[in-house]
This record gives structure tokens, sequence and C-alpha cells, in this order.
């Protein structure tokens, strides 16, 4: 994998069932949709994690990383017929939403949209290195910055789950 600074390549049409494949596991649907499919593809995320979510902490650990391994492979193969970073993509979503909510587990459903919010908001506003760690080619490129934009809501959301326990709220 080439993970240097993004350039303009030429696409290619879907071809081979890897090809195929890699389109619906890195869109999941979800990314064929006209707009909004960032925040369509976290809010999947918070749904395809509620299995998870009962699971014990190796399960869930297990499942990220399945998510950022593979989700790193199809979204680097999806660049050929998609373009770098396409919208079309979400599976990177599913990646740093899934790190948010990796601690996650028998808490209220406010800390579930608590840690969907502050997800959302580290994806978009994209705080350093977020932003230029976006710049990197290929599947890794996609991938990394939802995954620390993931890292900062986690943190954050840790942090005002103490404070709140520390004020005996929770």
């Amino acid at each position: 994998m080439n993970f240097r600074i993004k350039k303009p390549q030429q696409l290619q049409p879907l071809q081979t069932p890897s090809d195929y494949l890699a389109a619906i596991f890195s869109s999941l649907g979800v990314g064929y949709l006209p707009w909004a499919s960032g925040t369509l593809g976290s809010l999947l995320a918070l749904i395809l994690w509620i299995p998870f979510a009962s699971q014990p902490f190796s399960v869930r650990v297990f499942a990220l990383l399945l998510v950022i391994i593979f989700g790193t492979l199809a979204a680097h193969r999806a660049i050929r017929f998609w373009g770098e970073d396409p919208s079309q993509v979400i599976i990177d979503e599913v990646g740093g939403m899934w790190l948010t909510l990796l601690f996650v587990s028998g808490q209220p459903i406010c800390f579930w949209l608590l840690d969907f919010i502050l997800f959302r908001w580290f994806d978009v506003w994209k705080p350093p290195p977020i932003r230029e760690l976006e710049q990197l080619r290929g599947g890794i490129g996609i991938m990394i910055d939802d995954l620390v934009a993931g890292l900062y809501a986690l943190i954050v959301s840790t942090f005002i789950q103490i404070i709140l326990r520390g004020l005996a709220l929770l």
C-alpha cells in the first residue's frame, strides 16, 4: 500500500468480485445515499455496536480490530473506482465510532448519544492532527482520521463521565 500524500488518479470501473466486495463492505449501503453519508454511517455504526456492547471487552476489541483491518483494505481498494476519500466509504465512520464506544457497556443511552455527538463533532471539526492525517494516501488515510476522531471522542467522553461520577451524578 502507498501511504504518501494524495494525488489525482484515473478511476476504474468495478470489475472483479473483490471490487464488489470492497464496495459493499466499505459503503455498507449507506455510503450510496446522496447526503449525510458520514452522519448516517456513524448512526449505523452505533446501531451495529448494540450486540457488541454486552460482550466481553476482548470481543469488542477483536471486532474493532477486524473493522480497522478489513475496512482499511476495502477502503484502499475502493479508491480505484471511487477516488481518494470518497463519500461512499463509511467504514471509516464505523471504525471511529466503534473506538469511541469501546468502553460503553451497561451504560445509559445518554452516553451512547454523547459518544455519537462527540465523534461527529471531532470528525467534522478535524482538530490537529486529524486534518493532517486525512492527507495520507490509501486506505490508511481514509481510516486514520476517523480513528483519531474516535480516540478524541473517547477521551472527552471518559473525562465527562469521570466528572459526573465525582459529582455523584452517576
